[in-house]
């Protein structure tokens, strides 16, 4: 917002912008519409530089300031299905900012507090079939719903068969065109939906920690390559640069 704010082309926009989206690699800034259940993005990014060892301030540069403007599909059309709750697939307005509980642990009657009846509680034994497309249904950055065109899946519940409607290219050559983040979820959903794998992704990650320590527990297979060296310490993997045309960086 500063950066936002100290540029001559941006500042009068800078008082409209009501939310931000994103992290590290790439930040948006967005406000409502008149419409219900719609945000319109500047078209200006904020390009953060990552923390260093000697300064955790947040840095960075503001790029495509040159005739800024109010967009109000781009969001809609590309980044609502995973970034707010109960998309409508024909409107494409959402019923909440950002992602509630019901995204990853299912519609639940009066009864939710009996946690056995929610996904992913620890009393609910979730087939990994079931956990990849729940986890599948933002982070699979490849496909698209067949009935709608969009990259993200139409009306999807969780508990539900992603791929009845999600459709995502799973063969070798299409792996290997992929970053190596996607690369790493592609790979296991393939392995699930192939019945050659028990391993999912909360079998590595912890969500509401945002942690993947569970990961050094797993037997190797082929998904770890996408990070780790063959044979080497776990301690030690990969560095590559992530990108996404679908998000923008």
């Amino acid at each position: 917002m500063a950066a936002l704010k100290a540029a001559p082309e941006a500042r009068r926009f800078a008082d409209q912008v009501e939310l931000v989206l994103g992290d590290r690699k790439q930040i948006r800034f967005l406000k409502r519409t008149a419409e219900y259940g719609k945000l319109a993005m500047l078209s200006a990014k904020f390009s953060p530089v990552p923390p260093t060892a000697k300064s955790r301030r947040v840095h960075g540069t503001l790029v495509d300031v040159k005739d800024l403007r109010w967009d109000d599909q781009t969001f809609a059309r590309s980044c609502a299905g995973c970034h707010t709750t109960g998309v409508d697939s024909k409107t494409h307005s959402f019923s909440a900012i950002s992602l509630d509980c019901f995204t990853c642990h299912g519609v639940v009657d009066q009864k939710h507090a009996e946690t056995k009846l929610v996904y992913f509680a620890k009393e609910h034994q979730d087939p990994p079939r079931v956990v990849v497309a729940i986890c599948g249904q933002c982070h699979l950055r490849t496909g698209k719903s067949q009935s709608t065109g969009l990259p993200y899946p139409s009306n999807f519940v969780a508990g539900d068969n992603l791929f009845r409607d999600f459709q995502v290219r799973l063969t070798d050559s299409d792996l290997a065109a992929m970053n190596p983040a996607d690369r790493h979820v592609a790979q296991n959903v393939r392995e699930v939906l192939d019945s050659k794998s028990q391993t999912s992704c909360v079998t590595c990650h912890d969500v509401h920690r945002q942690s993947a320590a569970k990961h050094r527990q797993v037997a190797e297979g082929a998904s770890c390559v996408s990070c780790h060296e063959p044979g080497k310490p776990r301690s030690q993997w990969k560095h590559y640069e992530e990108h996404s045309p679908l998000c923008g960086y």
